[in-house]
């Protein structure tokens, strides 16, 4: 697989103009429109324009159609990916309204408290492993902040809407900057050097501290776990890091209930062997985070954010 994680990033895309032009215009219905009404305005403006998760992925709906067989669930890939972005666009619109309302908070629960409040008892830290679920970014964030917890997180310059050199500098800041409000700290990964970064996390690890990563794909030398009769690619950093430190890793998910609560779940430790080498622990750890993770996207194909990233397959296989 391409090392994203390190590769130049373009300088601008056609769609970085789409991008500019919405984000005024959706600032302005997370302001005027009522809450209740987001998820039909979701559905609308998911039926207009390009959907970018089949830009030039020609085999997605193939193998979408036997992943999902594979899962025993009966949507079609179409019906998975429209649902999605419709999602994602209510992400966004939740998003302009945290940065508008400070106040604003949906009906949140989270739950697995216990594991995390376990490891700082011990005094080892815990290093958080976010799945890249579409309410994930925003109200994985929320609940913690809420519940007291001060959280270190890694992010990408590429967090956001764009991933071109002019996306990272001009559009992805409003989105970032929101989220930073519910974190003790928001550690962003130089892709020339990531090891600043990792550095910094695990000095806060050091001082019992809590530090989380979004399952990405991101990285040099991914791990490619079985996922669905297919596989997926998972960037091994929190992996790596609960490793070298000790601390737990701990899988969170987050998903959103039919009557429209959104629950964030911190689970049970992932096994994370420390006498194995690095690379072969990171590995497993994979795995047994795709296994978890396979019991969510099960139960909402529509909310997984991964159907957009798999692996082309001679990278993957």
């Amino acid at each position: 697989m391409p090392d994203r994680a390190t590769a130049p990033a373009p300088l601008i895309a056609g769609s970085d103009i789409a991008v500019a032009v919405s984000i005024p215009v959706l600032k302005l219905v997370a302001r005027v429109l009522p809450e209740s009404a987001w998820s039909r305005f979701g559905r609308l403006a998911a039926r207009t324009g390009p959907d970018p998760a089949r830009s030039g992925r020609a085999d997605l709906d193939t193998r979408m159609r036997q992943m999902l067989r594979y899962a025993s669930n009966a949507s079609e890939p179409n019906a998975v990916l429209a649902d999605l972005r419709a999602l994602e666009i209510e992400a966004v619109l939740q998003t302009w309204r945290a940065g508008q309302r400070p106040d604003w908070h949906p009906n949140l629960r989270l739950l697995g408290t216990e594991h995390l409040d376990s490891a700082l008892a011990a005094g080892t830290g815990a290093v958080l492993w976010v799945g890249h679920f579409v309410f994930a970014s925003l109200f994985a964030k929320i609940a913690l902040h809420d519940a007291g917890y001060e959280v270190s997180h890694l992010s990408h310059p590429r967090h956001g809407f764009s991933q071109t050199r002019f996306g990272m500098r001009f559009l992805n800041r409003g989105k970032q900057e929101i989220e930073a409000k519910f974190l003790a700290e928001r550690v962003e990964l130089a892709p020339a050097n990531p090891a600043i970064a990792l550095r910094r996390l695990q000095k806060r690890l050091a001082g019992n501290g809590i530090v989380s990563f979004t399952a990405g794909v991101d990285a040099a030398r991914p791990a490619f776990p079985p996922f669905f009769g297919d596989r997926i690619a998972l960037a091994t950093g929190a992996a790596d890091l609960a490793h070298r430190s000790g601390a737990p890793l701990l899988p969170v998910f987050v998903w959103r209930d039919e009557p429209g609560e959104i629950a964030v779940e911190i689970e049970a430790p992932l096994p994370v062997d420390r006498a194995a080498p690095r690379p072969k622990s990171g590995a497993a750890a994979a795995n047994a985070f795709a296994e978890r993770q396979a019991i969510h996207v099960r139960a909402r194909p529509e909310q997984w954010l991964g159907w957009t990233t798999l692996p082309p397959l001679e990278d993957a296989g």
